[in-house]
């Protein structure tokens, strides 16, 4: 048996099997880079997704807020006489707008994972409008006057309307905003 021609083939099975072996290499990492590409998608994706459930409960919380606060105003407005005839204590402003529902936090969310613009600004037009309407009443009911207390209520729920349209318009807004950003 001549086993020549190995030693003649040799140099050539180096090369060819470098070759080889950096081809193999090459297609590893190149699967290696098309799934680190498929994971980054991946994450990009949860990371979206993730940030529209935030804005989602964000917002969702501040319409809970607003139907809590248009809920007092409703409970002051209809106790509004025994609370002047029985001189009861009445919350501040900011107990009803802050402590009971956190309205404010609810706000301060909104303004945080929307930005100011566009909808930062409708959501801060809410909240002046409920905290308003709350001042008044309960000023009117401070100053034992049961007739600005129906027509503080009266501009609540002509206002109310208005109020209703710009959380239609935050409606399309944010949903536009969380699914394109």
């Amino acid at each position: 048996m001549d086993s020549g021609w190995i030693i003649e083939w040799a140099p050539v099975f180096g090369v060819v099997s470098t070759f080889v072996i950096a081809f193999m290499q090459w297609r590893i990492s190149w699967a290696q880079k098309q799934i680190a590409g498929q994971q980054q998608r991946i994450a990009d994706e949860k990371l979206q997704l993730d940030l529209f459930n935030r804005r989602y409960d964000a917002w969702e919380n501040f319409r809970k807020s607003a139907l809590e606060v248009e809920r007092i105003i409703r409970e002051i407005s209809d106790s509004s006489r025994e609370i002047i005839q029985d001189r009861k204590s009445l919350l501040s402003v900011s107990e009803i707008m802050e402590e009971k529902t956190d309205f404010k936090g609810a706000l301060f969310q909104m303004k945080m994972l929307f930005g100011q613009k566009l909808i930062g600004e409708k959501c801060e037009e809410i909240y002046d409008f409920y905290e308003k309407e709350v001042q008044d009443l309960c000023q009117a009911i401070a100053d034992h006057n049961e007739e600005r207390v129906k027509i503080s209520y009266d501009d609540f729920v002509r206002l109310k309307l208005k109020s209703a349209k710009i959380f239609e318009e935050l409606d399309k807004s944010i949903l536009n905003y969380s699914l394109f950003r």
